[in-house]
């Protein structure tokens, strides 16, 4: 049990005095601060397995690492104080609180975190397919432009042709006429 969990335990009554939610809540972020401090663990023994051989990247990440401990020490703090607003009947505060880290997503349920990832995917590949339209269209509309153009060419080119064929024809008719006088 962690000290939260135990912290919790020990003035459940209060908690539920207030509202059960608010108990459900409380454990909610308990979980949330276990799960992400066994991933910061996990990631700082993968780090030190993989990169003790570069050191610049290894310190940085490191740095990076020892930030995230940080806010989870400062979430943990933040926890044991809406469990002391709570059961010292400072609602507002504890209220307060809350809504900060609902901000945060903290209490949402895995479903609800699913959704949302979900979500973002599908707003990723709409914006992707939205992208890959538009791409589209401007090659079609380039398409329909160099068409335009080569059509008006190739009237052109019909047009040249055919008065080439007549002053072909206007050149046989003078030279027919240029053999019978001889």
């Amino acid at each position: 049990i962690s000290k939260i969990e135990n912290y919790i335990q020990i003035n459940e009554k209060k908690i539920i005095a207030y509202d059960r939610k608010c108990l459900e809540d409380l454990l909610k972020l308990n979980n949330h601060l276990r799960e992400a401090k066994n991933i910061i663990e996990y990631r700082i023994q993968e780090i030190n397995e993989d990169l003790k051989s570069n050191s610049f990247e290894y310190g940085k990440i490191v740095k990076e690492l020892n930030n995230s401990n940080q806010n989870i020490n400062d979430l943990y703090r933040i926890a044991f104080t809406m469990i002391d607003y709570l059961i010292n009947e400072n609602y507002t505060e504890y209220q307060i609180l809350h809504q900060k880290l609902n901000n945060l997503g903290i209490f949402n349920t895995n479903f609800e975190k699913e959704i949302n990832k979900k979500l973002i995917y599908f707003s990723s590949e709409l914006h992707s397919i939205k992208s890959s339209i538009s791409y589209t269209n401007t090659l079609l509309t380039v398409n329909t432009v160099q068409i335009s153009s080569l059509s008006t060419n190739l009237n052109n080119i019909k047009k040249e042709s055919n008065d080439l064929k007549k002053d072909v024809k206007d050149i046989k008719n003078d030279l027919s006429k240029i053999k019978k006088k001889i």
